[in-house]
């Protein structure tokens, strides 16, 4: 089932884009040591690397490597294609995207918080996005104190 599992995850993540192991590693917030032994259906990965990889992978959740490891169903491959339409204009990343539904939340956050929640960003979205949300979310603050010492 290992062997079955890893093969999985090689095949969706090269459909993701990762032609390497480590970027994709470092997307899921993993060691490319762990990613390795998934991959080579290698005994005694920890359940919270196999749940990171199935948040990182497009088309699973982080449910769907413990249901593969007991002969459950393999989700379909997205195959990225020319179908997919080209964005037109700027578009606003994921982080970017959740900073701006959370705006009048993050100013009131404690720095605790913040850093909570990005470092929920980075294990889903990864290391990028978590700079980008932490950016936006200390300037929301920083405009937030000095509107109010106005």
């Amino acid at each position: 089932m290992r062997r079955r599992l890893g093969e999985a995850v090689r095949i969706q993540r090269e459909a993701d884009g990762y032609k390497y192991r480590r970027p994709f590693a470092e997307f899921a917030g993993i060691s490319k040591r762990s990613l390795d032994d998934i991959e080579q259906g290698n005994p005694g990965v920890g359940e919270i690397n196999l749940r990171a990889v199935g948040r990182a992978l497009s088309t699973w959740n982080e449910d769907t490597p413990r249901v593969i490891l007991e002969d459950g169903p393999i989700p379909p491959t997205k195959q990225p294609g020319p179908t997919e339409p080209e964005p037109i204009g700027p578009v606003m990343s994921e982080a970017e995207a959740d900073l701006a539904a959370r705006r009048i939340e993050v100013a009131h956050m404690s720095d605790e918080q913040i850093f909570a929640l990005a470092d929920r960003i980075h294990a889903v979205l990864g290391v990028e996005a978590k700079r980008q949300w932490l950016e936006g979310a200390f300037e929301i603050q920083r405009k937030a104190r000095m509107r109010s010492s106005e």
